[in-house]
């Protein structure tokens, strides 16, 4: 178990490996400690160690005496470097005489203070992790776990209590977060709504994977309240901005994605077209065209400036040659080039390009203008 918050089958799990690790660990002192004594007796009595049969007294004096490396004192006399090291401090062939080196303090057993007892549970009181523990005091989180799990086994059920509390608290929110996602148009406006950050609703997402699923149609309806909130407001600007270009604009959208939306629900689309219709004054007149290119491709669109447009398509066109089929000024060209585009939409290639007969696009052009009931005069040229 390393010093993050686990699961609670996982901490059940690792609470069963562990009091298998522990009996092991007795078992091999035992037999750790039997060794030791013999070693003493062996030792006190001028016999050779068991493991280091190779080495007499005189050897064992020589090794505390030389300057050489360990590794070189192992290759030389045949043995392992622990036995070496062993030699040096005095844990084998003690009575063999010669200077003894210091053990080293770093191998020894971590014994915290009061102090340390008090700051260790209280960093595990928060979330149960290891890793805050050990950096309450300085030392590593496994460290502190193996000191837990051997002295203090109250500090280290408390720890999963905590870890346990953790994630039932972090279930919660994420049910709450899930909620909130199916209101909002991003996990970022649902981590909000609930008062977390977006990494913290993220890290959540990941951490229970199970629920994938209710996070997905949690996105997805999510998105669908949001996008009718925005026809609904939408509805309701359009008597007062008198076109759709506005009413994108003044929420911070293009007209393009607010058509796009509209698309995805056709019962507010409907009340959108109505709202439209209802609003006064608000028409702009322009010229319906229907174009020929060289490859024999249509273009139907609208313009401000006939002659300007087509100067304008000239130069980004490879086919050297336009004609105008048909033209037409209307009041509210918008309808009619948006009515013309949707019966013309099975051959198109792409954007206002069309592969379809000219004949056909000049009829639905001029069926369009002709159904053009706004009171403003028609010219067709």
């Amino acid at each position: 178990m390393r010093g993050y918050i686990y699961r609670p089958e996982d901490l059940d799990a690792y609470a069963s490996r562990r009091d298998e690790r522990s009996s092991a660990a007795a078992e091999r002192r035992s037999k750790a400690e039997i060794k030791r004594r013999e070693a003493k007796e062996r030792a006190a009595a001028g016999l050779p160690h068991k493991s280091d049969g190779k080495l007499t007294a005189a050897d064992a004096r020589a090794i505390r005496e030389s300057r050489e490396s360990i590794n070189r004192l192992a290759q030389a006399y045949g043995v392992s470097k622990s036995t070496i090291r062993d030699i040096q401090i005095g844990r084998r062939w003690a009575s063999a005489g010669g200077p003894m080196r210091m053990p080293s303090t770093l191998s020894k057993r971590w014994i915290p203070s009061d102090s340390e007892i008090e700051a260790v549970t209280e960093a595990l009181s928060s979330r149960g992790a290891w890793s805050d523990a050990a950096n309450a005091v300085g030392v590593s989180a496994s460290t502190v776990q193996s000191w837990a799990a051997r002295e203090r086994r109250d500090i280290f059920d408390f720890a999963e209590a905590a870890a346990r509390r953790v994630v039932s608290e972090e279930r919660e929110l994420f049910s709450r977060l899930i909620d909130a996602r199916r209101q909002c148009k991003s996990w970022a406006d649902a981590a909000g709504i609930v008062g977390i950050s977006e990494s913290k609703a993220g890290t959540l997402r990941l951490k229970f994977p199970e629920r994938r699923s209710d996070c997905e149609r949690a996105a997805r309806n999510g998105r669908s309240f949001y996008e009718r909130s925005v026809l609904q407001t939408a509805i309701c600007k359009i008597s007062t901005a008198k076109t759709w270009n506005n009413v994108a604009a003044s929420m911070g959208l293009s007209a393009g994605t607010l058509m796009a939306i509209r698309r995805r629900h056709p019962d507010l689309d409907e009340k959108c077209r109505a709202a439209r219709k209802s609003v006064k004054g608000w028409v702009t007149t322009g010229t319906l065209y229907v174009i020929k290119d060289g490859h024999g491709m249509i273009k139907v669109g609208r313009t401000a400036n006939l002659d300007c447009r087509l100067q304008s398509l000239a130069r980004g066109n490879s086919s050297g040659t336009l004609d105008v089929l048909f033209s037409a000024e209307v009041a509210n060209v918008g309808d009619v080039e948006g009515n013309a585009l949707r019966r013309l939409r099975p051959y198109r290639i792409h954007g206002e390009w069309f592969n379809v007969d000219s004949d056909k696009a000049v009829s639905i052009a001029k069926d369009e203008v002709k159904k053009s009931s706004d009171g403003v005069q028609t010219r067709i040229f």
